[in-house]
């Protein structure tokens, strides 16, 4: 890893939280940010005076050791992470560009989603995206629906209080099954099988989600009432 890189990874966090959260600060505001963050991360022996990472910092990030200070540890964990969630946003974007194409570049954008992924195992955003695709590409998955652990990992594993959590995760996979029938559809052709499948099992846990409120649930049952009246037929109504 480059020295200038990880330098920046420790500041990633604290500015990305600066700038986001539209503090208002102009220029020289940030330029003193930057200067206390310099100091603070020298004094934490994560940076040396020519703001070069330290050899401690750098075990950190390789291996995990401890820089033996929790706050340094802390301070580049966040880091880390929030590189690796402006890293898969990138990647993401960039898979979104190749799939607007005409025709869609389907291969392209699945090397960059498999790519964010890798970044971001947990990140269901991420793993919505790269399965939907993989459904659109008639390439069936065992993880295939909203991955469990990255749902659990989002909401909890107390369905009920995060009801809403859950649904919109499901809600947001969803919606993405709409946008690739869509675009599968171009020219009158047939969609993928194993979208419509997709399409039917996520309608049906939105609709156990929303059982005791059937307003909210009727979209999704008239969403499943359509995929089902199509129905599964192989050459017929879809394709594998």
């Amino acid at each position: 890893m480059q020295k200038s890189r990880l330098a920046i990874l420790l500041l990633t966090f604290f500015l990305g939280a600066l700038l986001l959260t539209g503090s208002g600060c102009d220029q020289s505001d940030t330029g003193l940010v930057i200067d206390f963050l310099n100091e603070w991360a020298k004094s934490k022996g994560i940076m040396n005076e020519k703001g070069s990472p330290t050899p401690a910092a750098i075990g950190h990030v390789l291996f995990g050791a401890s820089t033996g200070d929790d706050e340094a540890d802390a301070a580049i964990d966040a880091g880390t992470v929030v590189k690796s969630i402006r890293d898969a946003d990138k990647l993401t974007n960039k898979a979104n560009v190749a799939l607007n194409k005409n025709p869609p570049d389907r291969t392209e954008a699945l090397k960059d989603l498999d790519a964010a992924v890798k970044l971001r195992p947990n990140d269901w955003y991420v793993r919505n995206r790269r399965s939907v695709l993989l459904a659109e590409m008639g390439k069936a998955e065992s993880d295939n629906g909203p991955d469990v652990a990255s749902v659990d990992n989002a909401c909890g594993l107390d369905s009920n209080s995060n009801r809403d959590c859950r649904a919109k995760i499901y809600q947001d996979r969803l919606n993405l099954l709409h946008e690739s029938s869509g675009r599968q559809s171009t020219g009158n052709s047939l969609v993928s099988c194993y979208t419509v499948d997709e399409e039917l099992n996520n309608a049906s846990v939105l609709i156990s989600l929303y059982q005791n409120d059937p307003v909210r649930a009727q979209p999704y049952k008239e969403i499943h009432a359509r995929a089902e009246l199509m129905g599964r037929k192989p050459g017929v109504t879809c394709k594998m």
